[in-house]
């Protein structure tokens, strides 16, 4: 029962969907319904894409751990490891949600916050794969100046986060010396 009840509480939004659902299929059977063959349909397109991203992330996370894959990416902390994410990010088509999960990877393996942020941010606002929908929606002029603009601002964005991060992970550092220092006085 308390495993039950720990279940519930870690997945408390999950829980309170199929409450929400159960009592409006109780009251109105027909939307109920509809709720329920909408999450199917999401399902159904989702989880391809789940286990292919997770698949590729297993790939990175064991070609991450070869010597040579870590020599080069610690190395490449410049203007290759950058283009790495805009590249990365422009090409990856999908949801964005699994790419948190290979950002941390990519992190614990020497990938600079910046890095990161440029895939992220890329792989949110650039895919190659709707470029001639937006060419056909908004047309070319359009298209060529959003695509600038955004990728400018996204440089901008990571290099402000990056610097941001190191500011409050200095002043944490520093206020731990500070603790470690006044602990050992004592």
């Amino acid at each position: 029962m308390n495993k039950f009840i720990k279940t519930i509480k870690n997945n408390l939004l999950l829980t309170a969907a199929v409450i929400a659902t159960l009592v409006i299929w109780i009251f109105d059977h027909n939307k109920g319904m509809d709720i329920l063959i909408n999450f199917l349909n999401t399902c159904e397109s989702t989880i391809p894409i789940l286990i292919l991203m997770f698949a590729l992330l297993a790939f990175i996370k064991v070609g991450m751990n070869s010597d040579a894959v870590q020599k080069g990416v610690q190395k490449n902390t410049g203007i290759k490891s950058i283009m790495f994410g805009y590249i990365f990010g422009l090409l990856v088509s999908g949801p964005i949600y699994p790419g948190f999960s290979l950002s941390k990877i990519l992190m614990e393996h020497g990938i600079k916050i910046r890095v990161v942020i440029i895939m992220l941010s890329t792989w949110a606002t650039l895919k190659v794969a709707l470029l001639p929908f937006e060419i056909k929606i908004l047309g070319l002029h359009v298209t060529i100046v959003r695509w600038i603009v955004t990728g400018i601002v996204i440089f901008l964005i990571a290099i402000l986060c990056e610097a941001v991060i190191k500011y409050f992970e200095n002043k944490k550092n520093k206020f731990m010396e500070k603790e470690r220092i006044e602990e050992i006085d004592i």
